[in-house]
């Protein structure tokens, strides 16, 4: 991504796999732990559904325009704003999914933030 191509399904397995290792790891040791995850296929999710941890998935939700007018502000980082429309063309949509739980980011960062823990708060209770 940070020579502006975008990542391929073979090219994504490793990172995820690192990541579910990482939950692994965690689920051992009985440890919580937060981690930042595109997640944009379902076999990527289900991967770290079945790492042994309880897992919920944030699913930042805001529109192409939204999204892209962040990146374009953002300073140093390695996905270049020209990659969002392949990112949207590989999401698979989880909003079907039980542990998925949709986060609006259309407010501001603290806003969203206070959210994202109501949100989380919430399915924890139902479920």
């Amino acid at each position: 991504m940070a020579s502006g191509q975008p990542l391929t399904d073979e090219m994504r397995a490793p990172w995820v796999a690192n990541i579910r290792a990482h939950l692994q790891e965690r689920a051992k040791t009985q440890q919580h732990c937060v981690l930042a995850f595109s997640g944009l296929k379902a076999i990527h999710r289900d991967q770290l559904r079945n790492a042994g941890l309880k897992t919920i998935f944030l699913f930042l939700l805001g529109n192409k325009e939204t999204i892209q007018l962040r990146l374009q502000n953002r300073v140093g980082h390695f996905m270049a704003p020209t990659l969002l429309d392949s990112q949207f063309e590989s999401l698979e949509n989880p909003l079907s999914e039980k542990d998925v739980v949709p986060v609006d980011i259309s407010g501001t960062l603290p806003e969203v933030i206070q959210q994202a823990i109501n949100k989380v708060d919430q399915h924890l209770l139902v479920n």
